[in-house]
């Protein structure tokens, strides 16, 4: 959240005002704001001379959410925000479109896909598991892991660790 400080131009005053700002912790800054002017800085830059000025009717102080692209501390003339944000939204509409590079979404569903039909015309087994490749995984996971018994049983090797992790079965080092 931001302050913005604004020159009212109360009365058609031509001359600017000197606003001390607290900045930081024990900074304070003073700006030089002309009629017509406003500037922004943190929401925790109040100080006396702030509120004197805001009493008299010569500055407004609005708690701002949009300072895109505006520079702390630097007046601005009133409605340079608006040309800038305009500035901003065509710069950002003129950009080129990306390119479908190895990172596009189609690219990896593509990858995913060639990866889904790899598994899925594999001989691996898949289904429930027997005894007898229970026993095995009992015995040989601990010592050998799942690269190993899953060589042996014909299995994907994820599907081994699952099956590993599911039983309380854990790896030997």
């Amino acid at each position: 959240m931001a302050l913005c400080i604004t020159h009212t131009n109360n009365n058609d005053a031509t001359y600017p005002i000197q606003v001390m700002i607290k900045y930081g912790s024990k900074d304070v800054e003073t700006i030089n704001l002309a009629p017509n002017q406003e500037f922004w800085t943190e929401s925790n830059a109040m100080t006396s001379s702030l509120r004197v000025y805001q009493r008299k009717a010569l500055i407004k102080i609005t708690q701002d959410d949009g300072k895109i692209g505006m520079t702390f501390l630097t007046p601005y003339t009133i409605g340079d925000k608006t040309e800038k944000l305009k500035q901003d939204h065509v710069a950002i509409e003129a950009q080129e479109k990306p390119k479908p590079n190895e990172t596009s979404i189609s690219s990896i569903l593509g990858k995913a896909s060639q990866k889904v039909e790899e598994y899925t015309k594999s001989d691996l087994k898949t289904g429930k598991w027997d005894e007898e490749e229970l026993s095995y995984l009992k015995k040989h996971y601990p010592k050998n892991g799942a690269k190993y018994v899953a060589e042996k049983l014909n299995r994907g090797e994820k599907s081994v660790s699952k099956k590993a992790e599911a039983l309380k079965i854990k790896r030997k080092r």
